[in-house]
């Protein structure tokens, strides 16, 4: 009778085991847990992706610094005597118009109204107050 018993015990625990690894199957598949990491696996290597871009960035310009999760661009290379810290929406605005900066090209951001945009090198006129944060590098 021990034996049987034994036996029941773990025929039991094997159908618990396998009923358990279908129903959680089910219930990742209803709360959509596996397309949740499959998104969140991407985000990590967009996060990525775009770290490296801000520190190909930093190199580019070696008067740039972080501070506290923001970019600080020091202007007074360009005969500019301020500095501007970039909230993380321009830095994504400026990570994206970096990469269609063409030849000639230059992107600059307007301290007291925030424009950020991408100009021509001869439109580009210091006594407007623009603040120049990338020009094109071959």
């Amino acid at each position: 009778m021990g034996t049987e018993f034994i036996l029941a015990f773990l025929i039991y625990l094997a159908i618990l085991v396998v009923v358990f690894l279908l129903l959680r199957q089910v219930m990742c598949w209803y709360w959509k847990i596996n397309q949740h990491l499959v998104n969140q696996e991407e985000q990590i290597k967009i996060q990525k992706e775009t770290n490296d871009l801000l520190i190909k960035l930093i190199k580019g310009n070696q008067h740039t610094t972080f501070l506290n999760d923001s970019i600080i661009v020091d202007s007074s290379e360009n005969n500019q005597d301020s500095s501007i810290k970039l909230s993380q929406e321009e830095i994504e605005k400026l990570n994206s118009k970096i990469e269609t900066l063409g030849v000639n090209e230059i992107i600059v951001i307007h301290p007291k109204s925030r424009i950020l945009k991408k100009i021509h090198k001869s439109e580009y006129d210091e006594s407007r107050g623009w603040i120049i944060l990338k020009e094109y590098e071959k």
